[in-house]
């Protein structure tokens, strides 16, 4: 199929991409790496009356690390992010995240506002902003506002965003010296989507954790902050950590559980802990601890 008609902006910067966006009626969209938003403009499942295209803008493609704060340019490239040794020093969760966010071909051209902003339940960044408590930088000609991650996500591909806005750049905290992180997932073929993944940050010390931060992807339409194993897990012992798991009785809460055919909620509710010992595994293995 094609896409119904639209029209077609490329602006030079991030002022001029602004304006033409307030320009334009409420059914404008910024069109970045195309990856999401092309595709459902051919079935048309997306019909925006214009795009503002978004690749000139060199002013939004940069990566700095400034007052304890990496800030991520939404027009930076995936593979770029992925790659970069500055996110890798600051916040290797980001890099071992966006190595899971689909096929090397669309991590090329998909940008980082990018999928945060098309909410995808599966989206493995979407999981890291949650868990480290990430803003999202999101601008309007003559306003800007930075929301927590926490509240930017409403919905399965919806936001806080609203028409006249865009998202500009996401900041990721730098994580403490010491910190070790994983992003382990499980999905129904290699390089597909993910079923549910869990997102984990820790900090160890004499044999215990006293620093833990966990969310999980698709299980919910929207990412998840796992707050009960967060506390259960906190001050543990390494040997203890799959029994202090065990021992949250319902680590999602009152989560709105995805149920579909790739897996029904309980499925989702079972899987969680797994994959959350798994997580907490991978990361203390590249220290060297043994539980």
């Amino acid at each position: 199929m094609k896409p119904k008609a639209f029209r077609y902006h490329r602006p030079a910067d991030k002022a001029d991409a602004l304006r033409m966006l307030a320009e334009e009626d409420e059914d404008a969209r910024p069109l970045a790496g195309g990856q999401s938003l092309v595709p459902l403009m051919n079935l048309r499942f997306a019909a925006p009356s214009a795009l503002i295209d978004l690749n000139a803008c060199a002013d939004l493609a940069t990566i700095t690390v400034a007052d304890g704060v990496l800030e991520i340019g939404a027009m930076v490239r995936q593979r770029e992010a992925e790659l970069s040794p500055v996110v890798i020093e600051a916040c290797p969760l980001v890099a071992e995240a966006l190595a899971l966010n689909g096929h090397p071909a669309t991590r090329h051209r998909g940008t980082v506002g990018g999928t945060i902003a098309h909410a995808d339940p599966v989206a493995e960044l979407s999981g890291v902003a949650v868990a480290l408590d990430a803003e999202i930088v999101i601008e309007r000609q003559g306003g800007r506002r930075t929301v927590p991650a926490a509240d930017f996500f409403l919905d399965a591909l919806t936001t806080v965003v609203e028409p006249g806005e865009m998202v500009t750049a996401v900041r990721f905290p730098v994580l403490a010296p010491g910190t070790v992180t994983a992003f382990v997932e499980t999905g129904m073929r290699g390089h597909g989507l993910a079923v549910a993944g869990i997102a984990a940050a820790l900090r160890i010390a004499g044999g215990r954790i006293d620093w833990v931060r966990l969310a999980a992807i698709g299980v919910s339409p929207v990412p998840v902050r796992l707050a009960a194993l967060e506390e259960a897990l906190t001050g543990r012992a390494l040997g203890e950590v799959e029994s202090a798991i065990a021992g949250v009785a319902d680590p999602l809460g009152d989560a709105d559980l995805l149920d579909n055919l790739e897996g029904s909620s309980a499925y989702r509710r079972e899987l969680v802990p797994t994959l959350v010992a798994r997580a907490v595994r991978v990361a203390v293995d590249k220290m060297g601890v043994a539980a």
